[in-house]
């Protein structure tokens, strides 16, 4: 029997062996390690973004528990503060809680660790309500080790959100020969008819219409939002660029009735090819429902912010300014007395005299109830060459034009004339966008007017003066927040001479009833007036002129919103 050696192992090989199963399972502990840390990790970060996200959900949280409470209580805001000497709201512990921990803070309905607190100034609150009737409140909200914290402006509903308003579709009775039915302030959609209108320019009661126009490339041009309380009449193609809506009644929604969109809410005239562009309500390609907006109350309430030691200017009788792009403005106002006008507000009596705008941006124009000075026409220059209006030395008006640099806003006992371009003083003419911080308020208890004169001629027909003097206001620009409470925004002397060009707004135009602007030939070619180019203010939507009336019973609503540094105390 062969025997067979067994071989020996070289020396070291054993050792060699053991030092690689070790490193081996070394590394599949590493990896272990490794894959448990990742997991506990990304839970850790996972927790983190969820505790990030839902402090910003809980500061968010907070913005619309204080917009509820501002919004059943008007004065809450200007009641209830945070800064150093003033009052918090005892029963509201996101006013009252101290610590940083969070545990005494409001805590979000629904949860259990999602918190906040707000910090509110109410003195600042009370200045910004008066002038720009908005309020502004910084929130915290905190979930776990996670606080975000948010500072949001608030502002009422307001006119500003509109380039474009109407309340009353119908031509002011005071400018145009109306049927009794008509003296009133009744919508068009109250008159007789189907639904209110027949097929020509007068409804069945015999009330003037007016409506939006286009032929071609010579059409109304709205850019901006849009909103009537009545009934739209439109002829030809004109061009609504921005959200375009009406609150005619016929389709509010009721239990048996719903709104049906695209459907008569405007009527065209039927001797005009009907096709208006609604280029910012594409699912309707139409006008479209919604509530109505109340009008707004009498601007008296400016009268209170001017005059003596308010920081704002007070006039009497026919006025005239104009404003300077240095910052200063010309007033001639022959009838007002030094002793009421208000401390550094310019005054001239016989003629204009520069000085600095209202330190506190109001301007007022109140009736004279004395006797006039003997001065030709208004005093202040008005009927000039000829023109067919008449002008009255103890009325409250204002004829205003020039470049504003700053911040102002003029109001009339009556009526607002625009003799020329008004403009801001930085912003390119015709542009549709502007950044800079001009801002100017017309508000007219009665008219804001765009000047248009007319003479007469030996024949006793009225001509435009265009071909006669100076002053025709050619596309005339308009860069102002414009209200008429009681009646129009309009242009004087509508349905004389030839056409004018473009009439230019950059801002507003809310109104009581539709002012005419132009009138039509059988072609449907514009005969005189301007063709409508409104473009919208965007700046609107946070800024607002100084101490700019509100319509009456609105709420507030979110404006502005910026993050800032999380803030605990």
């Amino acid at each position: 029997m062969r025997l067979v050696p067994i071989r020996q192992r070289s020396s070291g090989e054993e050792g060699f062996a053991l030092i690689t199963v070790m490193l081996a399972l070394m590394a599949l502990t590493g990896l272990t390690i490794a894959i448990v840390g990742y997991g506990v990790g990304s839970q850790n970060l996972s927790r983190r973004d969820q505790n990030w996200n839902a402090a910003f959900s809980a500061a968010t949280a907070g913005v619309n528990d204080y917009l509820n409470r501002i919004n059943h209580s008007p004065n809450y805001a200007a009641l209830y503060g945070t800064e150093a000497g003033q009052t918090p709201d005892s029963n509201n512990p996101a006013m009252t809680a101290t610590t940083e921990t969070g545990a005494d803070w409001a805590v979000v309905p629904g949860t259990s660790d999602a918190k906040f607190r707000y910090w509110i100034d109410s003195k600042a609150n009370q200045q910004t309500l008066a002038g720009t009737g908005s309020v502004t409140v910084t929130v915290t909200g905190k979930v776990g080790n996670a606080a975000r914290t948010v500072e949001t402006q608030l502002r009422s509903a307001t006119f500003l959100d509109f380039l474009y308003y109407t309340d009353v579709e119908r031509i002011d009775p005071f400018l145009a020969e109306q049927a009794q039915e008509c003296s009133g302030s009744n919508h068009a959609f109250d008159q007789p008819g189907e639904p209110g209108y027949d097929d020509n320019d007068k409804n069945t009661s015999g009330c003037e219409l007016n409506y939006f126009y286009g032929q071609g490339s010579d059409r109304d041009v709205i850019n901006g939002p849009l909103h009537t309380n009545d009934l739209m009449r439109v002829c030809g193609n004109p061009l609504f660029n921005g959200p375009a809506s009406t609150s005619y009644p016929g389709y509010e929604p009721t239990e048996s009735t719903t709104v049906k969109p695209g459907e008569d809410l405007w009527i065209g005239r039927t001797d005009c090819d009907n096709d208006p562009e609604f280029a910012a309500n594409p699912d309707t390609d139409n006008l479209v429902y919604s509530d109505q907006i109340l009008p707004l109350p009498s601007n008296s309430a400016l009268k209170t912010f001017a005059g003596g030691n308010t920081g704002g200017c007070a006039y009497e009788g026919a006025t005239s300014i104009e404003f300077k792009a240095n910052g200063t403005m010309d007033v001639w106002s022959p009838n007002t007395l030094a002793a009421n006008v208000g401390a550094n507000c310019p005054l001239g009596t016989d003629a204009p005299v520069n000085g600095p705008l209202p330190s506190n941006g109001v301007i007022y124009v109140d009736v004279f109830t004395g006797g006039c000075t003997s001065q030709q026409g208004n005093g202040v220059g008005y009927p000039k060459n000829g023109d067919i209006k008449s002008y009255d030395c103890k009325s409250g008006d204002v004829f205003v034009e020039g470049l504003l640099n700053g911040q102002a806003t003029i109001g009339a006992d009556q009526d607002i004339i625009v003799t020329g371009d008004l403009l801001y003083h930085d912003k390119t003419p015709g542009s549709t966008s502007y950044q800079g911080s001009d801002i100017l308020g017309l508000i007219a208890n009665q008219f804001v007017a765009v000047y248009h004169p007319v003479v007469q001629s030996g024949t006793g027909t009225d001509t435009d003066t265009a071909a006669n003097h100076s002053d025709a206001n050619t596309d005339p620009e308009i860069n102002a927040v414009m209200l008429s409470v009681d009646n129009s925004f309009y242009v004087q002397n509508w349905q004389h001479g030839a056409p004018l060009g473009d009439l230019t707004v950059f801002g507003t135009i809310a109104q009581h009833f539709n002012g005419p602007i132009a009138t039509y030939g059988d072609l449907r070619e514009i005969t005189s007036g301007y063709i409508k180019v409104y473009n919208y203010d965007n700046r609107l939507q946070y800024l607002a002129p100084p101490f700019f009336l509100t319509p009456t019973a609105t709420e507030y609503q979110q404006s502005t919103f910026k993050e800032l540094k999380p803030r605990l105390s």
